[in-house]
């Protein structure tokens, strides 16, 4: 499992999640050959602290290691 935070404005939420999903798509691949189970979570949040739906897998992600969210 890894992660990436991204900072930016509003307007540009939904292309960072894309931009960032074509970014690590090969590593993505790459660690799928290896593991049994591979999840790429993008935490992108807007200058104004305002996250995108994918926190919701972050919070999961979270819950499944056991954590208190």
């Amino acid at each position: 499992m890894f992660c990436e935070l991204s900072v930016g404005f509003e307007s540009y939420l939904k292309s960072n999640i894309i931009r960032k999903k074509e970014k690590y798509k090969e590593l993505n691949n790459t660690l799928r050959n290896k593991f049994k189970k591979v999840e790429f979570i993008n935490l992108s949040i807007s200058a104004l602290g305002v996250f995108a739906k994918e926190l919701f897998a972050f919070q999961s992600m979270l819950s499944n290691l056991g954590l208190k969210i």
